[in-house]
């Protein structure tokens, strides 16, 4: 192969490697942007609390309550549906 060819399909690699790169961390940008402009209130989770009891209550009336569950999950990187008395979470409210 001779240099030319080379120095084409290197810069090409490197194209694709930052154009790749660069679309990740927009993607990763603006899901960390949907909860960074939305409203939301501390709560202190109480003895018996469940995501989904909690989410039944700050969901208004023509929202899926289970997109609630999710919001509030991400929110706050709860990775399963544990949570502790005494532990504080954010939950997403719509004005």
């Amino acid at each position: 192969m001779n240099k030319k060819k080379r120095y084409l399909i290197l810069y090409s690699i490197v194209l694709i490697m930052v154009t790749s790169s660069s679309h990740m961390l927009y993607a990763k940008l603006l899901s960390k942007q949907t909860y960074t402009n939305r409203n939301y209130v501390e709560i202190t989770v109480e003895k018996g609390d469940t995501i989904w009891n909690i989410s039944l209550k700050y969901t208004p009336k023509n929202k899926d309550v289970r997109k609630t569950v999710y919001e509030i999950r991400k929110l706050n990187n709860i990775d399963n549906s544990i949570i502790i008395p005494g532990q504080i979470i954010k939950v997403p409210i719509d004005n």
